[in-house]
């Protein structure tokens, strides 16, 4: 699979939030197979976020589940916009196409680096089309 990516994965350091530690486990799985560099994780959008505010450098890619207890993924990218993250976001979901469209909208309308989302399960196919565009 990294075969067909136009960057080196190995460079690239990720942050997998998501309350369901299966799909978590399940990323860390694609991430590792696809060679990917530093793989860090979070449940929820708080603990995501107090990670993010000590992370030096911050993660150059974020894969956020859009719907989660607590600090849900919108709510997590306002606060990554008044911080001014530079890094890509990838919006993971079940919730129905209308739903995602909605949240990629208010992610690319606060400017953020929004490549796209992934329906679950997360695949790597799907993973690497969508950082393609970091390439």
């Amino acid at each position: 699979m990294s075969d067909e990516t136009t960057f080196d994965m190995k460079s690239l350091s990720f942050l997998v939030v998501d309350d369901e530690a299966f799909a978590r486990g399940f990323a860390v799985k694609i991430l590792e197979r696809m060679g990917a560099g530093e793989i860090t994780l979070a449940s929820d959008g708080d603990e995501a976020l107090a990670y993010l505010e000590i992370a030096e450098p911050r993660p150059d890619v974020l894969l956020v589940d859009i719907r989660m207890p607590g600090m849900n993924g919108i709510e997590m990218m306002r606060v990554l916009k008044e911080w001014g993250y530079g890094g890509a976001i990838i919006l993971l979901s079940g919730l129905d196409e209308n739903s995602v469209a909605v949240a990629e909208w208010i992610g690319k309308h606060r400017e953020l680096n929004v490549l796209g989302s992934i329906n679950k399960p997360l695949t790597p196919e799907a993973l690497a089309g969508l950082l393609a565009g970091l390439g």
